[in-house]
């Protein structure tokens, strides 16, 4: 618009000067001699619409890594001339390497399993399988017979238990019987101590009657103590047995009658009063002998307690370990199927739906393998085509995000002039094809002449006001043009 209006000027500056110039040389006082003076027909002035512009090239691109990492390698500088393929910038990529290498293992790996079950089991495999079957089935026989064991093992600790049980039985009755024993000591060992106070006082008729009815029936309780008593009579302890006491006790009981009635006779002699005190002194003992069996007889009762605590620990295991060998003939019975199984499937082979199992799996690893590749190739940044290059934005070790620019490429050999603030007023009058006269900052001698060959379909809204980009091609661009040089543009309209 300023250049439009300076043109304008200029023109009617000149004009005014001519106008003048002619009145002055042939003012009113000459008009008579005035000469015709033939007039050059004025030369047609074309409108024209002015903006500014931006050289850039036909064709560049700002290019930036798909992925973030650390740079590994920059191997551009500005103004470097680059073709297309060539390596710009490489990230580090020492885990997308390990990645491909463990993608190309999962690959062969999934290879390797489809090609086996299309190839079937070979014999050797077979006869492992059976080889198998055979010990799943010998295990099974040895956990049944664990079983049988564990049940016997069952029986006998229930034998010993009720064997247990009847010892303590046994021993509460014999505890019983000798609980009895001291009380009866004690009352002979009253009438010992009686006897011998009676002979130490003399005896009476009816005394000594009564002495010898009590001599004939302790004699009779020595016979059946004694029937009692000889048949364990060989037995170790037999003498501190419920019948041994007994014994020993119904013989000094005839002993101490015997004697008492002797001595009754005799009258109170020293000897017999040395028999009294040789009775009573039995007597003692027979109640120091009852007292110790009932602490035997309540010892040999906590023995059998003990035992029958013992037993039922033992039945309690017994039954433990039939649960447990029961159990480890379901687990062997349910490897023997495993084995079976595999077995089984050996010999058949793979099914069509296994085959394709396998097969699916090798389509993932390759599906795993390509996108590790491509995940590895994102790390390395090309040329996408041949150019130089404009502006490198970062350096190498830094580590960047995804996106992140990382340099400028552009065709450098063809050049052309986009428009910067062409307004929405002069932009309707401008078309596709429209001539284009160009001045460059930069060159202020040189005129280029273009034409218009592209419109933005859409504005671009900045502070400066509602402006559209209109891209200009040059006939003949200066040799000395560079990328980003401003531009004057003139375009001629109707």
């Amino acid at each position: 618009m300023e250049r439009r209006t300076i043109v304008i000027i200029i023109v009617a500056a000149v004009v005014i000067g001519l106008g003048y110039l002619i009145y002055t040389r042939y003012g009113p006082q000459r008009a008579e001699t005035v000469p015709e003076v033939a007039v050059e027909e004025e030369e047609e002035i074309v409108p024209v619409v002015s903006a500014s512009g931006t050289v850039l090239p036909a064709r560049w691109a700002q290019l930036s890594f798909k992925i973030g990492g650390r740079v590994d390698e920059l191997a551009v500088e500005v103004g470097d001339e680059v073709v297309a393929g060539q390596l710009l910038a490489e990230l580090d990529s020492t885990d997308l390497e390990h990645a491909v290498a463990q993608a190309h293992v999962a690959l062969a790996t999934a290879q390797a399993q489809l090609a086996a079950a299309k190839a079937g089991a070979t014999p050797e495999e077979i006869a492992a399988a059976e080889g198998a079957v055979v010990a799943a089935q010998g295990g099974v026989s040895a956990a049944k017979a664990a079983v049988a064991q564990a049940e016997a093992n069952t029986e006998i600790a229930r034998a010993n238990l009720e064997q247990a049980e009847d010892a303590v039985d046994a021993a509460e009755a014999a505890l019983a019987q000798a609980q009895g024993t001291p009380d009866a000591a004690k009352a002979e060992l009253a009438r010992a101590q009686a006897e011998l106070a009676r002979l130490q006082a003399g005896a009476r008729p009816e005394e000594i009657a009564a002495a010898e009815a009590a001599l004939r029936q302790a004699q009779a309780a020595l016979d059946g103590a004694k029937q009692a008593y000889d048949p364990i009579a060989w037995q170790p302890g037999a003498d501190f047995s419920p019948a041994g006491i007994a014994y020993r006790q119904a013989l000094a009981a005839v002993e101490q009658a015997q004697a008492q009635v002797d001595l009754l006779k005799a009258g109170a002699a020293e000897e017999e009063i040395a028999a009294a005190k040789a009775g009573l002194s039995a007597a003692q003992a027979q109640v120091t002998i009852a007292e110790a069996g009932v602490d035997a007889a309540e010892a040999a009762l906590a023995q059998a307690q003990d035992a029958v605590l013992a037993a039922q620990g033992q039945e309690r295991l017994a039954k433990a370990g039939v649960v447990a060998t029961q159990a480890q003939v379901e687990v062997a019975e349910g490897q023997l199927a495993q084995v079976e199984a595999q077995r089984d499937r050996l010999k058949a082979g793979a099914t069509a739906e296994e085959i394709a199992v396998l097969e699916a799996q090798v389509a993932q690893a390759e599906a795993a393998l390509a996108q590790a590749e491509s995940a590895l190739a994102r790390a390395t940044l090309v040329a996408p085509f041949a150019g130089t290059v404009g502006a490198v934005y970062l350096r190498e070790s830094e580590v960047i995000a995804a996106g992140t620019s990382v340099l400028v490429l552009g065709d450098v050999s063809t050049l052309r002039v986009e428009t910067t603030d062409l307004n929405e007023v002069d932009v309707a009058r401008v078309a596709v094809g429209s001539p284009v006269t160009l001045t460059f900052d930069a060159l202020p001698e040189r005129t280029t002449k273009g034409q218009v060959v592209r419109i933005a379909p859409m504005a671009s809204v900045s502070q400066g006001g509602t402006n559209f980009t209109a891209v200009i091609e040059m006939t003949s661009p200066p040799e000395e043009l560079r990328w980003g040089m401003t531009a004057f543009v003139d375009i001629e309209v109707k």
